[in-house]
């Protein structure tokens, strides 16, 4: 008999049956601020410069892992990992400047782009095709090559979610 969790943890993500990320980002956040508390303490020898080599070496890749599959979790939860980095940035004399936003967008569009480039990947088939215009309007002089269609989204939680966040990222693009 198969044993029904609520939530379960995939490489080091926390899953939860609703698709929330909640507990998975306040465990980021968690981390996170401990490995700060580290650094606070280390801040005793006044070198501003190592405590920001160690923020961008041991902290930033504990906020920044596997981010594409939790880049849906709520706005006030990923401000939990903002606060993270404000306090880096206090901590470090301002050294430390860090846009998380910014980051996660850049790394959901590498991902995006790293499957779009190989045919022979998994989740390729799934994504969706080149918009090839039928005839010129404005919307078709104005974009890229590249532009994707985009999927109708009924909630904000799935249009949110990776392939309809990309898509609307993809076609931000110049």
């Amino acid at each position: 008999m198969v044993e029904r969790v609520i939530e379960s943890r995939v490489l080091c993500v926390v899953l939860h049956t609703e698709l929330s990320f909640e507990r998975h980002v306040r465990s980021i956040a968690a981390s996170a601020s401990s490995k700060l508390g580290i650094m606070k303490a280390l801040s005793l020898f006044g070198d501003p410069v190592l405590l920001s080599r160690c923020f961008w070496s041991f902290v930033l890749p504990v906020l920044e892992y596997c981010s594409p599959v939790w880049m849906s979790a709520t706005a006030s939860h990923l401000r939990l990992l903002d606060r993270v980095v404000s306090k880096a940035d206090r901590v470090s004399d301002g050294l430390v400047v860090c846009d998380e936003e910014h980051r996660r967008r850049i790394a959901v569009l590498c991902l995006y782009y790293k499957i779009r480039c190989n045919p022979n990947h998994a989740f390729e088939a799934a994504l969706p095709r080149v918009r090839l215009p039928a005839r010129l309007t404005r919307l078709a002089v104005s974009v890229h090559s590249r532009y994707l269609d985009v999927l109708r989204c009924r909630s904000v939680k799935f249009g949110k979610s990776y392939v309809p966040a990309c898509e609307q990222f993809w076609n931000s693009l110049d």
